[in-house]
């Protein structure tokens, strides 16, 4: 970066103008017009790790070597002698040989005959701020990695190999298993010949829970581990063989952290950097260090977490998807069996109400309907359990045409008419123009009422009414079966749809049936483009209401 500054006059020196900008306790050397340094104080010391009095007068480049280029430091320098500061950032090495990023500022001292006497140079250490950098884009990938839908060996083995060898140098994934083992589920190597090493420890020397090895230690405690340096003379190892696989993978430093999730420990990563003999980095880790790995473990442990809680959820499906199976062959058989017998009891009633086995008297063909009426009562109900079961496994078939709505009215009140006679109801139904079509299957509609009508027939006390009315709307026809029957309580209008649910005080013992009625019948409904809600007060009465669509062109 390149910027203009008012050059600098005596009567300042060049060591006065450093002493001001050292106020500001950043690192400042200065030089004389030659390069021979002539200041450098105790922050630049700390930096570049030479004393004062070893760099006094010597050429700054052959202390602090600068740009890696000497076009580079000629365009620098003319920067510099045209009166203007310069700054950038490189690469500059300390006195015991490693190297950092500093941002560097040049300032050109002149004298009152504006030549050039002398430079300023102020550095700041970037190398903090580019491992923050780095290690925020690493997290960043890694939870962008482990983010991804994999399979159980797939996110263990991308956590193994996420840290090799942007953060590390060697990387094991253990996981707990049912047998109290910690095994090694996944492994990476800066040096991929090496791995084998990994794989010998794990085949000939298993990892137990109970052991006191830092693996085990972390697994049981819950705990990271952090050990900044590690010498495999310190190892307690358990035979000599051990000992020669460690002195080979030669680990210099390592972090040991739990894959916690929801308060379960589900296994331990590792991390470790290798010394250069080893094909490694050779460096030691920090504490910057073992937080990053903190927070990679916390990564790496809710991807697992999230792997098995899906994997457990589709074992629970499909163990769902087993019995529900089962359930609706068992109901479907049951059906066919008990439609069997009934069927030959509708056909003997038949057969005796025409005399074939005799003269039946008034009174028995009383009892005879009786049996009939029974007979389609069972009938209805098996029905009723044979729809359900086709509808849960998408085996029902719809013929969704446009249906004259009067035409069901008639069909659906033959049907019903009888049995509201018999127990002493009022029944009115509202006129219906023949010209009024709505979109269903003709057979479906028809159940729907016919469910809704002995459903209000089977809630409503002896001398009590039941209506069935219809309503013209610009974009829906609504269907209303009216009743003045016990009622349905607040909490209950919902779960009334539900499969095998009743409504009725355990004391007055009116529920006949299952309870499939309405959850077949708002199924249908949905399943025409229409839906069926309920309004009701206990003790007063209920409203169904079925909505179905009106074929296209009508009521616009």
């Amino acid at each position: 970066m390149l910027g203009t500054t008012t050059p600098t006059f005596a009567p300042f020196s060049v060591e006065q103008h450093a002493q001001l900008l050292a106020s500001l306790g950043h690192a400042v050397i200065a030089t004389d017009e030659r390069g021979l340094i002539r200041f450098w104080n105790r922050a630049a010391e700390e930096l570049y790790g030479w004393t004062a009095d070893e760099v006094m007068g010597r050429d700054v480049t052959s202390v602090t070597p600068g740009p890696a280029s000497e076009h580079e430091a000629q365009a620098i320098m003319q920067t510099l002698l045209r009166g203007e500061s310069w700054r950038g950032a490189f690469e500059v090495r300390r006195k015991d040989g490693t190297t950092f990023l500093a941002d560097v500022t040049d300032t050109p001292v002149f004298d009152e005959q504006k030549n050039l006497i002398g430079i300023v140079g102020v550095s700041l250490d970037l190398s903090a701020q580019r491992r923050a950098e780095e290690r925020a884009r690493f997290l960043a990938d890694a939870a962008r990695v482990l983010a991804l839908p994999l399979e159980l060996h797939e996110t263990l083995t991308q956590l193994a190999q996420l840290s090799v060898p942007v953060f590390g140098d060697l990387s094991v994934v253990y996981r707990v298993g049912d047998d109290g083992m910690a095994h090694r589920v996944a492994s990476a190597h800066v040096d991929p010949a090496r791995r084998h090493l990994i794989e010998d420890l794990e085949r000939d020397y298993p990892v137990s829970v109970d052991g006191s090895a830092p693996v085990p230690h972390v697994l049981r405690s819950h705990q990271p581990l952090f050990l900044p340096e590690v010498h495999v003379r310190d190892l307690d190892v358990p035979d000599e063989r051990y000992r020669e696989i460690a002195k080979a993978l030669d680990v210099c430093s390592l972090v040991v952290v739990p894959l916690l999730a929801r308060g379960r420990v589900r296994g331990a990563l590792v991390l470790a950097t290798v010394s250069t003999r080893a094909g490694g980095s050779g460096r030691r880790f920090v504490e910057d260090d073992a937080r990053i790995a903190e927070s990679l473990g916390t990564l790496g442990a809710l991807a697992l977490d999230n792997v098995l809680l899906l994997r457990d959820a589709e074992r629970a499906r499909g163990q769902a998807e087993e019995a529900n199976r089962a359930k609706s062959a068992f109901l479907a058989a049951m059906s066919h069996e008990l439609r069997t017998p009934l069927n030959a009891i509708g056909g003997y009633v038949e057969l005796l109400e025409m005399e074939l086995r005799g003269p039946v008297t008034d009174a028995q063909r009383v009892d005879l309907a009786r049996i009939r009426r029974s007979q389609q009562h069972l009938t209805g109900l098996i029905d009723n359990v044979l729809n359900f079961v086709r509808a849960e496994t998408g085996h029902l078939q719809f013929r969704i045409e446009n249906v004259s709505l009067a035409s069901v009215f008639r069909d659906v009140e033959d049907l019903v008419l009888p049995q509201l006679r018999t127990k002493g109801l009022r029944f009115s139904r509202e006129h219906v123009d023949d010209a009024l079509k709505v979109r269903a299957d003709s057979e479906r509609l028809r159940q729907i009422l016919v469910n809704l009508l002995t459903n209000a027939l089977k809630y409503t006390p002896a001398g009590g009414e039941i209506a069935l009315s219809v309503s013209d709307r610009r974009d829906a026809v609504l269907v209303r079966v009216r009743d003045s029957g016990i009622g349905i309580p607040a909490d209950m209008l919902e779960a009334v749809f539900e499969p095998f649910v009743q409504v009725g005080q355990p004391s007055t013992a009116v529920s006949e049936g299952i309870g499939l009625g309405l959850a077949i019948s708002r199924d249908f409904a949905r399943r025409m483009g229409g839906d069926i809600s309920v309004e009701s007060e206990t003790g007063v009465g209920s409203t169904f209401t079925v909505r179905l669509t009106k074929p296209s062109g009508f009521g616009a």
